[in-house]
């Protein structure tokens, strides 16, 4: 029988069928090749009338050639040291240039990945040098005579004993639990909790191979979901008895040690970082749990960066000698030797601590590396561990010179160090001595300038610019960059209260957002990723309140098969780490402990129920300290 649908209607059909689904529409963008370039000459003629003759010209050279060296000169020229270091108060227009200089910086070009890459093997060559020369003659420096450490490093190893106490197996098992990162073990891309436990053989090195199977049995959920699987895996009938022995060389799995690989930093090089073995990382964690919570006896919180921020600030308003310094250390991760570790920490942690990390290391090429340092980047410990070390260092300059801990001018948080102004130079001599190289570039130590944890104060104003550190893969992202960039200008040039003002660069970005997409809403400094930032006119008023729509984006959850290790994918105790609840709206989460998810995989929902009976019309002060550290796009 012939079919009896009109052709007009089966057209429509046939359209909707092939209609993108959201998701698809959301991800894909129709984005220039050279968006980069585009986008800094629209900045450049958005804000051409607070920039010279001389530099506009240099600026419009650099796009015109599309030449890295050129842009990386000019990032140099015009960085916060350089237009800040007569001390002169803050001006728009070396605001302009500093945004102008700094916006390309981080990105990673396609035509020069490789350079970056060997770029960042080099770093990791020169961090094994430094080690290595520390380990063998360098900490003689640091001793008195034959066996007397200097009276600095004395108070030191007395901050680190108290902070560490007694080691007790049962103090960081407490605290062991998978990341977030890749390892080993598991396939690309799986990096949610459920996978690491879930396919095994476990990877772990010889050394930490005792402590992951006394891991695994003190967690009888573990251990019977393990034992369930192994059971299936190899047609164990439920009454038949296991060997143990058998058992656990069957779930466990020796490595020498990790995997070197690289992450865009910036456009010169990469940064080097280390894919660790999945049960050495969870060990890992379970010591830089522990420290976390420790050291937040002694002022110092390694979960939030908002006293760095802070102090940086305050900083930057004094000038006595109690105003805090901000102090970085270059490859810092890379640089922590065995030798300093093992005059700090006390006998019983260092030796837990080096059977846990990873030994070697293998490179991209092939080749294996033997480590003259403690740990590198990627090792779950490493954060927590140089932050102590570093803060031992800063207690014993300060006990010696100001005979106490100043406690409220003090704050530590990864390699931002920050001390009173009066003990910075001799602080910035004994890291040094102590194998570490100051980064002379972000380090303040007197004067109204002060850089710590992303913010960048002088006399009170954060002057810190717009990043653009990779292309947005979404709407999301595209979000983002509108707004954060509008954000900048409202705040630096033209008042908080201007919701368009970058029009060129505004119109440049909203023409790449599908029609669908440009959704209109009230400014945030916090929810940056979800809607374009506007005024009231932009949305409708009826019933009291404005209405409006946002975009959420969350990972996609997975079937996950294995009841029993989706079960383990719930903590039993409270995972330390920033508060991840006031980042929900401007960081892709999943939505609830136990969800499957897969890297790289997302759900676009559209939320069109949102009000607001009232209508914001301005961002804060760019002298106000900002509470998250937006994650959703470039910054």
């Amino acid at each position: 029988m012939r079919n009896q649908t009109p052709i007009r209607k089966r057209s429509r059909q046939k359209a909707r069928t092939k209609r993108k689904r959201p998701h698809e529409e959301a991800s894909s963008l129709r984005l220039p090749k050279d968006l980069p370039w585009k986008l800094l000459g629209s900045i450049l003629m958005d804000l051409s009338e607070y920039v010279s003759p001389e530099d506009r010209s240099r600026v419009e050279t650099v796009v015109r050639s599309r030449d890295v060296d050129s842009l990386m000169a000019l990032a140099s020229d015009w960085n916060l040291q350089c237009m800040f270091r007569s001390g002169n108060p803050s001006t728009l227009f070396k605001e302009v240039k500093i945004l102008l200089g700094a916006f390309l910086k981080k990105y990673p070009f396609e035509g020069n990945s490789q350079e970056r890459v060997d770029a960042a093997l080099r770093a990791v060559r020169e961090g094994e040098r430094q080690c290595s020369l520390f380990n063998r003659r360098g900490h003689k420096c640091l001793y008195i005579e034959e066996g007397v450490l200097h009276p600095i490093f004395i108070d030191a190893q007395t901050f680190v004993g108290r902070v560490l106490g007694n080691f007790s197996y049962e103090k960081v098992s407490d605290w062991c639990r998978h990341g977030p990162g890749s390892s080993t073990g598991t396939s690309k891309g799986q990096d949610c909790s459920y996978y690491k436990y879930g396919q095994w053989p476990y990877h772990v090195t010889t050394a930490a191979r005792g402590h992951a199977e006394r891991l695994i049995r003190s967690d009888e959920r573990w251990m019977g979901a393990l034992e369930d699987s192994y059971r299936r895996h190899y047609g164990i009938k439920p009454w038949e008895l296991i060997d143990w022995d058998t058992f656990f060389t069957n779930v466990l799995t020796d490595v020498p040690g990790n995997r070197i690989t690289t992450v865009p930093k910036d456009c010169r090089k990469d940064r080097p970082i280390a894919v660790e073995p999945t049960l050495n990382m969870m060990l890992q964690l379970g010591v830089d749990g522990h420290i976390r919570r420790r050291l937040k006896r002694w002022g110092i919180d390694l979960d939030n960066q908002f006293r760095n921020m802070r102090l940086a600030k305050e900083g930057s308003l004094r000038s006595d000698m109690w105003a805090p310094a901000t102090l970085d250390l270059s490859n810092a991760s890379d640089t922590v030797s065995l030798r300093i570790a093992k005059i700090l920490l006390p006998p019983e942690w260092f030796e837990y601590v080096c059977a846990i990390r990873s030994p070697s290391g293998v490179l991209p090429s092939g080749e294996r590396v033997r480590y003259s340092k403690l740990s590198s980047m990627g090792n779950g410990a490493t954060f927590a561990i140089e932050s102590l070390i570093f803060a031992a260092i800063a207690f014993g300059v300060c006990n010696r010179i100001l005979g106490k801990w100043p406690r409220d001018f003090t704050a530590v948080y990864g390699d931002d160090i920050i001390v009173p102004e009066v003990v910075a130079p001799y602080l910035a001599t004994m890291l040094e001595e102590c194998g570490f190289t100051i980064n002379t570039e972000k380090s303040f130590i007197d004067g109204p300038v002060k850089e710590s944890c992303g913010s960048d104060w002088v006399h009170g104003r954060n002057v810190r610019p717009v990043y653009l550190d990779e292309v947005p893969e979404d709407v999301v992202g595209l979000f983002a960059l509108r707004n954060l960039l509008n954000r900048w200008a409202c705040q630096h040039v033209y008042g908080c209260e201007s919701m368009d003002a970058l029009p060129l660069t505004n119109q440049m970005i909203i023409s790449w957002i599908p029609k669908s997409y440009r959704l209109w809403g009230p400014p945030s400094d916090t929810e940056v990723g979800t809607y374009l930032h506007g005024t009231c006119k932009d949305a409708p008023f009826y019933g009291s309140v404005f209405h409006y729509s946002a975009l959420s984006k969350r990972c996609v959850p997975l079937k996950g098969n294995e009841l029993h290790f989706r079960k383990l994918m719930a903590p039993l105790r409270e995972v330390l780490g920033p508060n991840y609840e006031d980042y929900r709206k401007v960081v892709p989460v999943a939505s609830g402990a136990f969800d499957v998810t897969a890297k790289g995989r997302w759900h676009f929902s559209m939320n069109k129920r949102r009000v607001a009976s009232e209508w914001p019309t301005s961002y804060c002060s760019p002298d106000t300290i900002p509470l998250l550290v937006m994650r959703s796009g470039p910054v």
